[in-house]
């Protein structure tokens, strides 16, 4: 018989200490890399305004420096000093209270809102000027050679601080891992929600302004709308149907806007305008549909029903196919829970500020009840409704907003912080 070798011996267990260096090490490793990637971040700042904003102001319009490079200057200044905190608490606290640089600069970081929501903009501001202007292009690629030998190009650098700023809670996510002390802990969770919240401020900022581009280009394709689209909500779908009404029988051929509080039915003219004909607005009907007529491969029979409050006469809404009428379908669900949610808003609000008068503890300004997702709290003596974002609406805008669902008793001049009016929303696009 073969001799068998003798059984490999079984690795012998790490022991604490071990393991213990092995967990330090890795969390030394993401302070480093904290601290590291804060100085080459802060480096590319001044970068892009030495080396580019700088040289460009000698051959662009002011309006141009600041659609280009937004608020990259405010950026650089808050960034040099957060680094300077950064490293003296990785360097001489060994990092103890670095989640209290986190959270003191939450705040101030809120100026990344209006930086990502028109870095899109910026991009297109600059391939515009590179393509129709000979002497911009040549200068960017000099710049671009002096700053890094070409590497990257501005259009590129425009695009780092939207990453920078939604990596913060993965950096503090990895770090908060490999510590073990119970108060680090605790404190780096405090700023990993304070980072999380931030990137999710930051992302909602970014929707709402592509949303209100998006609300302004149809604003301006319907010729004869005088009211703003933007009181009735957020844009859900658009698109080509075929309406029966109650007046109009037949079928006829238009091009709807679907939005959380209204249908928008137009008569497309030649181009990109719309003749607006009708206004559904969504809180007077329901919806039914109706399957049973359709015919598969057939055009324009898939229909579903928007009927009145007595479910008797509506709008008969014809679809070219079967899958557009899902979506449709789908947007018309979505809008009536935004109208209940709505609803509920203004109502829980309603009887709170009926209920108390500190205004003082009201938000105020960053509150628009058209507009959704929005994080809210109601207590019995508290209503705190804030809207995350950097573009803060009029006070005003929120006190007519309420107005008719206040009773008149309790909006005195005296108890509110802004002046109290009765007059109608104001009818322009919330501005950023």
């Amino acid at each position: 018989m073969v001799p068998q070798p003798p059984p490999s011996p079984r690795p012998r267990e790490e022991q604490p200490e071990v393991q213990q260096k092995i967990g330090v090490d890795k969390r030394e490793c993401c302070l480093l890399e904290i601290r590291q990637t804060e100085e080459k971040y802060s480096d590319t700042l001044q970068s892009i305004l030495q080396h580019f904003m700088k040289p460009l102001q000698k051959f662009l319009q002011e309006q141009d420096i600041e659609s280009i490079f937004i608020n990259i200057e405010e950026l650089a200044n808050t960034h040099r000093t957060m680094l300077a905190e950064v490293r003296s608490s990785i360097l001489d606290y060994g990092a103890k209270n670095l989640y209290q640089v986190f959270l003191s600069y939450k705040e101030r970081l809120l100026l990344y809102g209006h930086y990502c929501s028109q870095v899109e903009t910026a991009t297109k501001t600059l391939d515009k000027l590179s393509t129709t202007r000979e002497d911009i292009r040549m200068k960017l690629e000099e710049c671009s050679n002096r700053a890094n030998s070409r590497r990257f190009s501005l259009r590129d650098l425009l695009m780092v601080p939207m990453q920078r700023v939604l990596k913060y809670h993965l950096l503090l996510q990895e770090l908060l891992k490999h510590t073990t002390d119970a108060a680090d802990k605790e404190n780096l969770r405090t700023a990993l929600d304070a980072m999380r919240d931030l990137a999710q401020c930051v992302n909602e900022v970014k929707r709402d302004n592509e949303i209100i581009r998006q609300i302004t280009t149809f604003q301006l394709s319907i010729e004869n709308m005088t009211q703003s689209l933007a009181l009735y909500g957020r844009p859900k779908i658009d698109g080509e149907l075929k309406i029966c009404s109650p007046e109009k029988k037949s079928k006829q051929d238009r091009y709807a806007f679907l939005f959380d509080k209204a249908m928008f039915i137009c008569k497309k003219k030649g181009g990109e305008t719309f003749e607006l004909k009708e206004i559904v607005e969504l809180q007077h009907y329901q919806i039914r549909d109706e399957a049973a007529g359709e015919k598969d491969n057939k055009k324009w029979s898939y229909v579903f029903l928007l009927l009145d409050c007595y479910g008797k006469c509506g709008y008969d809404l014809f679809f070219k196919t079967r899958e557009l009428k899902k979506k449709w379908l789908e947007q018309f669900e979505m809008a009536h829970k935004t109208l209940d949610r709505l609803q509920y808003i203004q109502n829980s609000a309603a009887r709170v500020l009926t209920r108390t008068k500190r205004w003082q503890h009201i938000t105020p300004t960053l509150f628009n009840l058209h507009w959704l997702p929005v994080k809210f709290c109601i207590t019995y003596k508290l209503l705190l409704i804030t809207y995350k974002s950097l573009h803060a609406l009029s006070p005003q805008y929120l006190t007519d907003l309420l107005h008719p669902y206040i009773p008149s008793r309790t909006l005195r001049s005296s108890d509110s912080p802004f002046p109290i009016h009765a007059s109608a929303p104001s009818e322009t696009v919330p501005s950023v």
